[in-house]
């Protein structure tokens, strides 16, 4: 029997690329030039806070977060992003300057990055690129409302009720600490509405 072959990370940038935006053979060859494949491990920092940032992301099989440290030390969790996103600081990359947030991998994974440079050049070359642009940008400002007006608001445990309903892999992969960041919640708090809700 023939073994069956996986698609490549770039094969399924392209896939959900074309899902949101149809491109012709010729901008899908430019989208796997500008974007590149990286492997990355739990914990690595794709984007660090304070530093310059560079790079996008398209997660092709891991999940982040995105992150700062606030005043006192603590780190805040603004954001999870999964699978078929695109990610990074969007202060950073787009004024090309230090980034306000890191951008975390909270699981082993594929990603594929392309640079400032490299993603102006395809919205030079191309409208259904700009379309693309829109798009991702439009998903990504809209992730940050929810959490911002319907996650912010609500009791803990309801919070952790939408979290479990809306990210249900995050929950699984995610350090119980980070979710809790997340939610507003301390991470006392949320171990109590966990054992709350087993019980």
């Amino acid at each position: 029997m023939k073994e069956q072959q996986l698609p490549s990370s770039s094969d399924s940038f392209i896939t959900a690329a074309n899902a949101l935006q149809p491109f012709t053979s010729e901008e899908n060859e430019w989208l796997k030039r500008a974007f590149l494949p990286r492997q990355v491990k739990a914990g690595d920092l794709l984007v660090e806070q304070g530093e310059r940032s560079s790079h996008l992301f398209f997660l092709v099989d891991c999940y982040c977060r995105k992150y700062h440290v606030d005043t006192t030390g603590d780190e805040v969790t603004s954001e999870f992003n999964l699978p078929g996103m695109v990610c990074g600081d969007y202060y950073g990359f787009y004024n090309q300057q230090q980034a306000f947030e890191s951008l975390q991998a909270i699981t082993d994974g594929n990603v594929m990055a392309i640079k400032y440079q490299d993603l102006q050049d395809l919205y030079n070359r191309s409208f259904n690129m700009n379309v693309l642009g829109r798009k991702l940008l439009e998903q990504a400002c809209l992730s940050r409302e929810v959490w911002l007006k319907k996650i912010v608001p609500l009791p803990g445990i309801d919070k952790y009720n939408w979290f479990v309903s809306e990210f249900p892999e995050v929950n699984r992969v995610a350090q119980l600490k980070h979710i809790a960041s997340f939610l507003g919640l301390t991470p006392e708090t949320l171990s109590r509405i966990r054992r709350k809700l087993i019980s």
